[in-house]
């Protein structure tokens, strides 16, 4: 005999209405209760008429898509491939902008939830987000993209931004540089953790300690990027290079420079990640970590139209790889007299090894 949502308000010990308002994200309540009812529904197997009705027989043939930032051109080229697997395989798309609010996502969640959306790509704003659990509950496929989420054992697709990371800081060490500046995105999300991660560690690959007077946190905008450069230019002792962790922190640090009437890369070299037409087209054009961010659209849309139709989504993570594109606005040397920098160098090959 099929399961009713009247079966699991008894075994929840709430009402009826309550099953609906936790499964339909309609209203905040409790979290023992929420809780409890999800518990109820898992070990029952209840699935909701509704949805089970247009899963199976009605499709809504909707992707909900979250996105932390839809001002970011990476976002936009995400979305892009995301939108092009969808319509080849007949499914539209509900796109949400959570402006790295998590009151805002939740109130997003909820909306896709109501609407029966079939699949879920998101972007967390920084925590795991509890409004997940009645797509997980539900069985609506969920997949993480650029970001993964503390505490949540969900399927991911994005880079892997250590070693992206890693790889831009030890160009600019085989340049010269040896104070390095960077400019770090929001500490809540995992992107700006391991970007800074990797910075770290290609340090200490050359025998080099973090310095934290050379670290600044720009907030992922280009209005934070660019105070952030702007304290690190200011020190007496000023990084000769800046590496900085999105595409709008460099547009930032690049008007930061303009602002104190420096010029890149005769008085500072610039590193960031993150690659578009822009970059190519600056004076001088800019050396970046490029994301395959189209290829990460479409990679994660691939996944959730195949888990709408039965496949199992991936245990783990799915990593792309960056690449390292090099143009004009890093120079070798290091803006450092020759003997500094030929000490350097000796010290630097007594101490490691590039692989």
């Amino acid at each position: 005999m099929p399961i009713k949502i009247r079966d699991v308000a008894k075994r929840a010990g709430v009402s009826t209405a309550t099953v609906s308002h936790v499964l339909n994200g309609t209203r905040r309540t409790a979290e023992t209760t929420r809780a409890r009812v999800l518990d109820s529904v898992r070990e029952l197997g209840y699935h909701p008429s509704a949805v089970a009705r247009g899963l199976r027989t009605k499709s809504t043939g909707t992707l909900g898509v979250v996105l932390s930032d839809i001002r970011n051109p990476f976002f936009t080229d995400l979305v892009r491939g995301i939108e092009d697997v969808a319509q080849a395989n007949s499914l539209n798309l509900f796109v949400c902008n959570s402006d790295e609010d998590e009151d805002k996502a939740e109130t997003y969640l909820r909306l896709l939830l109501a609407k029966r959306v079939e699949g879920l790509v998101f972007t967390p704003t920084g925590r795991a987000n509890v409004l997940l659990d009645p797509f997980l509950a539900m069985g609506i496929p969920v997949i993480l993209i650029d970001r993964i989420a503390p505490d949540l054992s969900l399927p991911f697709v994005g880079v892997d931004n250590v070693q992206g990371a890693r790889e831009a800081v030890v160009h600019l060490l085989e340049d010269g540089h040896r104070r390095i500046g960077v400019v770090a995105g929001l500490p809540t999300v995992s992107t700006s953790a391991h970007r800074l991660e990797g910075y770290r560690l290609a340090l200490a690959e050359w025998g080099l300690a973090a310095d934290s007077a050379l670290i600044r946190e720009g907030h992922s905008s280009v209005q934070g990027g660019e105070e952030a450069a702007g304290d690190l230019l200011a020190l007496a002792q000023r990084p000769t290079a800046l590496f900085t962790t999105n595409n709008l922190m460099t547009l930032g640090a690049l008007k930061a420079c303009a602002k104190l009437g420096l010029h890149c890369p005769d008085d500072v070299a610039l590193c960031g990640f993150d690659d578009h037409e822009w970059a190519e087209i600056f004076s001088p054009p800019l050396t970046v970590v490029r994301q395959p961010t189209y290829e990460i659209g479409t990679t994660a849309a691939r996944l959730l139209a195949r888990a709408i139709h039965g496949e199992a989504l991936p245990a783990g993570a799915v990593l792309l790889k960056t690449h390292l594109i090099i143009r004009a606005s890093c120079r070798p040397g290091g803006h450092e007299d020759k003997s500094e920098k030929e000490a350097g160098k000796q010290q630097s090959r007594s101490t490691h090894t590039i692989t």
